[in-house]
């Protein structure tokens, strides 16, 4: 008899608690994170809230269960909780803590949204969604990496040289939760940022920056290929980020090029059509709208083809967020020639590979160049180069092989009166 009095002094403790908690969801939504290459550390500001970057947007609500908004919205007592942690190895860092805020307990009831430009030390521009009444809030603890102890007056002299948080994984949560036994389950939510070098950009393939010995490619639809730490961005927050190349012509003589960097502000192959600098690249999709950045380009089909024996330049521009905003950084340029692999035909009485009729155009254009007397001086009956045959390599100044059709342009040239020639040499 003991027995069951006291499981029915029990239960009814327990009815009478499940009647006045009266519990309901207490639930936690992510809006957007906003993920930054670069976080400018004095960007994070306690003091001012509305002077902080937009880094992330939640929507916390509490509701009773069954409840009608007809009815009066019973509240609940909770706390809730905004840190982000670092972990960079380089420092010996290991968990610590960039800023930390908890309030004091508040009653709330109903749906709010806070972004990082609520975070500050009084808490007080918080407010419910659908009446706009101040939510009754303040700040218990704050904690800011750059504000206490004496370990800090380190942390400012690294960050006085660099101004931006340092390479390594960053932790933000946000955990609400009761502070008494209401029935009421907490709820919480982290995001894990990669912060990376935003100045590491270097070009793989194909091609080289050196202009006296360009690189030869066999390909007519190579593949570009350059080096970044992976980054990823927020495509709401950062419409204008990604990745973008530019592929354009190099022919000095046909276009009068001085330099590689007069060729890249020359018309585009890559972008083709017109109507943009460069032609931004398809990234990876990672999730909650971050998009993931390439590190390669296949040369599109629907470009104008790559020619045989013409050189081309490239280069690759990365746009990456930060608290400041968008930053852009170029790579270097890159210079390649697509061979020349030649064809069919008859190959009898040439060399180097070219045929018989291309080897008749080089001596035709030769002639021009030099004048039929002086040609014939050379190359007719008793000349020191009677029964020569061009190897097809032609090579302008000593540094700058030409296809034919540049050797062509620039005997027009010559023609013309536009250029004129100090030597040549015959090979």
């Amino acid at each position: 008899m003991k027995t069951k009095i006291i499981m029915l002094a029990i239960l009814t403790v327990f009815s009478l608690n499940s009647l006045l908690a009266q519990p309901g969801e207490l639930k936690l939504i992510m809006n957007y994170f906003n993920n930054y290459e670069v976080i400018k550390i004095t960007d994070i500001n306690l003091n001012d809230g509305s002077q902080n970057p937009d880094m992330f947007s939640y929507t916390l609500s509490y509701y009773p269960f069954n409840y009608d908004v007809t009815q009066v919205c019973d509240p609940i007592e909770i706390v809730i909780e905004f840190k982000m942690t670092a972990n960079v190895p380089n420092f010996g860092w290991e968990d610590d803590v960039i800023f930390f805020v908890k309030t004091n307990p508040f009653e709330f009831c109903g749906q709010v949204t806070i972004d990082a430009t609520m975070l500050s030390v009084d808490m007080r521009n918080i407010y419910y969604d659908d009446t706009g009444e101040e939510v009754d809030i303040s700040a218990d603890e704050t904690e800011f990496l750059l504000t206490e102890g004496e370990a800090n007056k380190m942390y400012s002299q690294l960050f006085s040289a660099q101004g931006s948080l340092p390479e390594g994984e960053y932790r933000f949560s946000f955990n609400a939760y009761p502070v008494d036994n209401s029935g009421v389950a907490p709820a919480g939510l982290y995001q894990v940022i990669t912060i990376t070098n935003p100045e590491y950009l270097e070009l793989i393939q194909p091609g080289g920056n050196d202009v006296t010995d360009i690189l030869e490619i066999n390909q007519f639809v190579p593949i570009f290929q350059w080096e970044t730490n992976d980054f990823s961005w927020n495509v709401n927050s950062c419409p204008e980020c990604g990745v973008f190349i530019r592929i354009c012509e190099y022919a000095p003589v046909l276009k009068g090029h001085t330099s590689l960097q007069d060729a890249l502000d020359d018309d585009p192959m890559v972008p083709w059509g017109g109507g943009a600098d460069f032609l931004e690249l398809d990234a990876t999709p990672v999730g909650f709208d971050l998009m993931l950045a390439p590190k390669m380009f296949v040369y599109p089909d629907n470009a104008p083809p790559l020619s045989e024996g013409h050189n081309y330049v490239w280069q690759v521009i990365k746009k990456y967020p930060t608290t400041r905003g968008m930053f852009e950084k170029s790579s270097e340029i890159f210079v390649f020639r697509l061979a020349e692999m030649g064809g069919g035909g008859e190959s009898t009485g040439s060399s180097g590979g070219i045929t018989a009729s291309t080897a008749d155009a080089y001596l035709t254009l030769i002639e021009q160049l030099l004048g039929t007397d002086r040609y014939n001086d050379f190359f007719g009956d008793g000349g020191v180069l009677m029964g020569y045959t061009p190897s097809g390599v032609i090579t302008l100044n000593d540094i700058q092989q030409l296809t034919q059709d540049e050797l062509r342009a620039l005997a027009d040239m010559f023609r013309l009166g536009e250029r004129t020639i100090k030597n040549v040499s015959v090979e």
